[in-house]
């Protein structure tokens, strides 16, 4: 790649800090201030800088954004049943937002499909006409009211995660006069339909307030039903299950606390299931029984880290009884409470499942093959005597699957369709393979990689590869279908994630094994696979393509610090690479919370000197860096802009090699483009600069 014009060079304004007797200099810390006209100037000469570089590949991007097009076929999801209705989405062709869809439960209740499906169905959003409206659409809650005669929705129309809550009228199709305005992602309804719960954000947008919203009454007049003071503390909202309370989660860090409200009348003093209590982390869902009980279900960690199920009455909470017992070989994750039965979704290695127990207490496990990925999907029906899950693997497209819990019978209900390669052959499975590896840590330990390729390159030696890690809050990343790799497959490159230590592939002591003063395990561990990957004939020398986003960024961009000669190039979508400025600064967004997982280094010196230790933009070397292309949005409330922008430009002061390209999307936020054409316009961008930058074939 070449470099003209030249790239822009960041003014030096060093400012001096010292902490904890250390001394901290940072020259680009002006960028911090990311609403002032010398950062706005900035970033649009960063902007006409992508723009010159990435016309190198512009011939290219068409041809992979054709193939996208084609491959990404725009059918009808399959409909989930509630309350009488099927609900489901499509993408009229043309349009950039989904439009959401219902129509009446007629007959036997057989699963529509095709033409039937949308005979007789209605239209109760439309997203491009949100965004005609409002100037921007990316949908937040989404929660039909109990009746079903009205719709909230939250709308973020720049990207910075502060919603306006709307509600339509599904019976005349008009929007009501309520407009909620700083809202967060989640919100309940009453019983009666009559009234909205919703959470608001403090001045960093941490949804710290729950309120109550009388349908027809203006936002000031709304009650506030809890405040938590915590600045750690992270509130959100569901309606359980059986639709009977309101789950007022506060999550703070590894430690939760539910507060339980009516939803006939949320205005009575919360249920309180157990204070927060360090260490112990707990999830819960209501089933109301046929003879009128009230138990709750609890996903606990209190008798072992990988999780337990207890069960307790609503009226004594805290008295909790074991139902499915800790298993240090298994890892529990979500517990959903139907009318008959309850269902917990399981881990064990890399073999996903269920474990069902009946109404009269016993326990069923359905399993799936190894290599495919199961979850539960959309499942709202209470009443409903069976599971809806997804299934996929890294070959296997998605598909929705539905197991009868009374017997364990599983049908497909929905398979995602993949459109043709462009010469014309249909996808088929069997033309990739998908392998599990196993790369040496430094430690001993065994960090667990999962490889794809065509299947005409098996065996065939080295090949450029994409690797990706995440690595971070007990986030598993496993690899599952994506339609978007394939233009870099079918282009003879391979495809790999890097199972590093932070996430939770393998439980509760894999996150451990990544977190705080351990976390430069996550980049020694993504290391040790591109050296694995090389050493064993995967990938050439230097042929490694670095990808990640958000807090992957850590590890890709601290590995890339460590070792940049072992890096072809380096990809990063909105990443946090500047940790040691944000943690040291509570006042920012997620600081707080984020001192969790990676420590409190305004308050321990050890965490000081580890996270600087690994930041990537503490340890820029001046040495010869591969091309790098980082894409993060300009109104990300997450990741600020500042965190890349700086990391870019002590990059092309420190090192040499590059480019260094950092393109700022404009209206866009941490989850990055919205809409289809600009989502895969920026996905065609990011591949055929990989493909350039290995010197694939076009």
């Amino acid at each position: 790649m070449t470099a003209s014009p030249p790239a822009p060079r960041a003014r030096l304004d060093p400012v001096h800090r010292t902490v904890h007797g250390r001394e901290l200099v940072d020259e680009y810390a002006w960028m911090l201030d990311t609403g002032s006209a010398a950062v706005r100037e900035h970033l649009e000469a960063e902007r006409r800088y992508a723009a010159a570089q990435l016309a190198q590949v512009e011939a290219l991007r068409q041809v992979v954004r054709a193939e996208l097009d084609a491959r990404h076929v725009d059918a009808p999801v399959s409909p989930t049943a509630h309350g009488g209705w099927w609900y489901f989405t499509r993408r009229p062709r043309g349009a950039d937002h989904r439009q959401y869809l219902r129509r009446r439960i007629v007959g036997d209740g057989t699963v529509p499909t095709g033409a039937e499906l949308e005979r007789g169905a209605e239209v109760i959003l439309d997203g491009d006409d949100i965004h005609r409206r409002l100037g921007g659409f990316a949908l937040g809650a989404f929660r039909p009211s109990p009746d079903h005669r009205r719709l909230a929705f939250g709308v973020d129309v720049s990207g910075d995660e502060r919603f306006t809550l709307l509600v339509r009228d599904l019976e005349s199709g008009e929007l009501l006069a309520d407009r909620l305005t700083g809202c967060h992602y989640t919100c309940a309804w009453s019983a009666d339909g009559t009234r909205l719960l919703y959470t608001t954000g403090d001045a960093v947008n941490r949804p710290h307030r729950v309120w109550l919203h009388v349908l027809g009454t203006d936002q000031e007049q709304d009650l506030l039903l809890h405040e938590d003071p915590d600045p750690a503390s992270w509130l959100t909202l569901s309606s359980t299950r059986s639709g009977a309370l309101v789950d007022v989660r506060a999550a703070v860090g590894s430690v939760t606390e539910h507060r339980l409200l009516r939803a006939d009348d949320p205005t009575l003093p919360a249920v309180l299931v157990l204070p927060r209590e360090r260490g112990v982390y707990y999830e819960v869902d209501h089933r109301r029984t046929p003879d009128g009980r009230d138990l709750l279900y609890l996903l606990n960690n209190r008798n072992g880290p990988e999780f337990e199920i207890a069960r307790a009455s609503l009226s004594t909470p805290g008295e909790w009884e074991t139902v499915v017992p800790h298993d240090p070989d298994r890892r529990l994750h979500w517990v959903l409470a139907f009318r008959d039965h309850v269902v917990v979704h399981a881990r064990a290695g890399n073999a996903t499942g269920f474990l069902v127990i009946g109404p009269d207490g016993t326990q069923r496990s359905v399993g799936f093959d190894p290599g495919v990925l199961v979850s539960p999907a959309s499942n709202p029906d209470f009443a409903s005597g069976a599971l809806r899950v997804s299934h996929t693997s890294p070959v296997l497209p998605p598909s929705v699957r539905s197991v009868d819990l009374a017997t364990g019978r599983t049908t497909v209900v929905e398979q995602m369709p993949v459109g043709p390669a462009p010469d014309g052959r249909p996808y088929r499975p069997e033309d990739y393979v998908a392998h599990t590896l196993g790369a040496p840590a430094p430690d001993g330990t065994t960090v667990p990689v999962t490889l794809v390729e065509p299947a005409a390159t098996v065996g065939a030696g080295p090949r450029p590869c994409v690797l990706y890690a995440y690595g971070a809050y007990e986030r598993i990343a496993d690899m599952t279908f994506s339609v978007n790799r394939l233009a870099l497959l079918d282009r003879g490159l391979r495809y790999a994630v890097a199972h590093v230590r932070g996430g939770g592939e393998l439980g509760k002591r894999w996150h451990e094994g990544g977190r705080r003063q351990h976390k430069p395990v996550s980049v020694s561990d993504y290391l040790a696979v591109v050296r694995f990957l090389t050493e064993e004939g995967w990938v050439a020398p230097g042929q490694v393509v670095g990808r990640s986003s958000s807090a992957g960024g850590l590890v890709v961009g601290g590995a890339l610090n460590a070792d940049p000669g072992a890096f072809g190039a380096v990809v990063l979508t909105a990443p946090f690479v500047d940790p040691l400025t944000s943690l040291l600064d509570p006042s920012r967004p997620l600081t707080v919370p984020e001192w969790d997982e990676l420590g409190n280094p305004l308050e321990d010196p050890a965490a000081f000197d580890t996270i600087r230790g690994y930041s990537p933009y503490e340890n820029v070397r001046g040495v010869r860096y591969p091309p790098v292309l980082v894409v993060s949005g300009t109104q990300d409330a997450r990741v600020s802009i500042a965190e890349p922008a700086r990391w870019v430009a002590r990059l092309r002061a420190r090192a040499t090699g590059g480019p260094f390209v950092l393109l700022p999307e404009e209206r866009t936020g941490h989850s990055g483009a919205r809409g289809r054409r600009q989502v895969l316009d920026r996905d065609a961008l990011v591949t055929a600069w990989v493909l350039h930058a290995v010197g694939a074939p076009a």
